[in-house]
Order: structure tokens, then sequence, then C-alpha cells
């Protein structure tokens, strides 16, 4: 009898074993394989600047940065891509439609000013006047629609569309704009030419949203990825290499080595923007909070359309 309940113990014993072994991602098999390199899309400016140091001389990693939304669109499409950095309004509305990437983490919590060479302290200094904005209906034009419908100042301000922010940095440097959106970190080299007087529209969202923060750029992860071994580890790797942002100047010198674009802007002028540049990473409740109240903002402002008509469902998230 004693021989028997031992048996039935270590029976149960093993079960229990197996169960909580099982507990982990139901897509990885112990016969699953893995993956000796994984493929990164990225936009140039902030959201590939956070990832750097994963870029900088990585054996496991392959990498291509991109201008424009575009080519974002046609990576999450053709699931060319391990992982893609992208607006995360774009990552949910693509989800929505065709559930092919996950959100990771927000990396990106917004970068984009207001900047004049007239001095301006306040939203409200730009009633009557004329700002010269990019990407309309994206993440910086959204973010300064809400922030001047919440000072009552829509319909009091003009605003006006370039094709780029280079163009609206151009404009306002020889006069042709009096004031302009702009991003980091061209807005550090930009204050480094003149006197630059900027309000920082991350602050403001963060005013008008009870304290939550602006998802700008989320990193995605390819759902056919999660069927590898190993992913969750080289996810954890890659959340430790963003947080090197808290070293601007570690980020900075693998920023130069990797986009000739930051190598324009020098190490120097890129240590001092980083800290500008809202890189960050945040727990998953203040994640999920910041982005719910972000889709109900787009969904007010009649923009519902750009996050997939609301806030994303819980399966959206890795």
């Amino acid at each position: 009898m004693k021989k028997l309940l031992k048996v039935l113990f270590l029976l149960v014993l093993l079960f229990n074993l197996g169960v909580l072994a099982s507990c982990g991602d139901d897509d990885v098999t112990p016969d699953a394989p893995t993956k000796e390199k994984y493929t990164f899309l990225a936009p140039s400016g902030t959201p590939s600047l956070a990832l750097s140091t994963l870029f900088d001389g990585n054996d496991k990693v392959e990498y291509e940065i991109v201008a424009g939304s575009n080519p974002l669109i046609a990576g999450f499409t053709s699931q060319e891509y391990d992982f893609i950095v992208a607006p995360v309004n774009v990552g949910a509305k693509l989800f929505a439609n065709k559930p092919n990437y996950k959100l990771v983490k927000t990396i990106v919590w917004g970068n984009f000013y207001i900047a004049s060479l007239s001095e301006i302290t306040s939203v409200k200094d730009l009633e009557g006047k004329t700002i010269t904005a990019f990407s309309q209906n994206s993440s910086p034009d959204i973010m300064l629609q809400a922030v001047l419908d919440a000072y009552g100042l829509k319909g009091k301000v003009n605003v006006e569309y370039v094709d780029s922010v280079q163009t609206a940095n151009s404009m306002l440097m020889s006069g042709q704009a009096e004031i302009t959106i702009t991003a980091e970190p061209s807005a550090s080299v930009l204050r480094n030419k003149k006197t630059l007087y900027t309000i920082d529209l991350q602050q403001e969202w963060s005013k008008l949203s009870g304290g939550n923060s602006f998802p700008q750029a989320g990193l995605f992860v390819n759902v056919d990825l999660l069927k590898y071994q190993g992913v969750d580890e080289f996810i954890e790797e890659v959340i430790t290499r963003i947080e090197d942002y808290k070293t601007p100047s570690v980020l900075a010198e693998s920023a130069v080595k990797i986009d000739d674009a930051f190598k324009n802007v020098g190490v120097e002028a890129l240590t001092k923007a980083i800290p500008n540049c809202w890189i960050s990473i945040k727990s998953k409740e203040e994640q999920q909070a910041a982005i719910k109240y972000y889709a109900e903002k787009l969904v007010a402002l009649g923009l519902g359309a750009q996050i997939g008509g609301g806030a994303p469902s819980e399966d959206f998230y890795y």
C-alpha cells in the first residue's frame, strides 16, 4: 500500500511539473527551432536612436532604417521582419485588420515641440498665429490638435502642413515660418544655431491626460517569431539595451555608427538631445492606460480610424 501511495505521489508530482513547464508560450514546442539572427525595421529618428546600442556591432541583429511610414506599413503587411518599430496607432490599426504583430513595448513617448524664434511661454500665446506642422493626422499632428482643443484654440490657430520636419525646421531658421512643430534630436541642433523658444508637447499632453504619457512609437514583434525558442530571452535583451538611454553618451556613440543622419548630428549634440527624446520603458499597466487614453482622445477628435476604431484588445499586447 505504501509503495502504491509513493508511486501515485510521484505520478502526481511529475504531472504538476509538466503542467508548470507548459505555462509559458503555448506556441513553443520542445523541438521548436531557434533563430541565429533577428531582423529589424525602424524609422529614422528617435525610434532608431532608442535601439542604437542594440544595432551597433550586434551579430544577432540585421536592421534596416527607413524614412516615412510607407515602408513600415509594407513591412507589417509582408511580415518580412521579426521586429518593427512604428507609431503605436499605426501598429494598432493594422493589428485590428490583421493581427500579424503584437506590441512588445512603447519605447518613445513623444519627441515633439512647438518652436519659435520669438518668445512664446504658453500654448495660449498661439492664438491668432500660424503654425507650420508636418505629418497631418499622424503623431505630431494628433498631439498638437489635442493640445489646441484642450486650450479652446481649435479654429483660433491656423495650421499649415509641409512634407517633413526637416522642411519645417528649414522654414523656421530662414524666417519663412514664425512657429513650427519640431522634433528631437533636430530641435537640439537648432538650439545650437539660434535662440529657440519651445513648448514641450509631451508635458502639455500629460496635463490634459491626467498624467499619462503620449505613446508615440512602439516595438512590435512578428507573431510567427513567437514559435521559436529563445525569443523571450532575446526580447529581454532588447529592452535592456533600450534602457541605455539612461547613459546618453553611450547611446550617442552607437547612434553615429548605425545611421548617417545621426553621424551628421554628431555625438555631442545627440548626447544633449537624448534626455529630451522621451525614450523610456514603462510597466504594462502604465503602457495600457496611456494607450487607452490615447485611443479615446483620437475617437473624440474624430480620428478613431487612425487606431483601428478604439482602444486595442488585450491580444494586441505581447
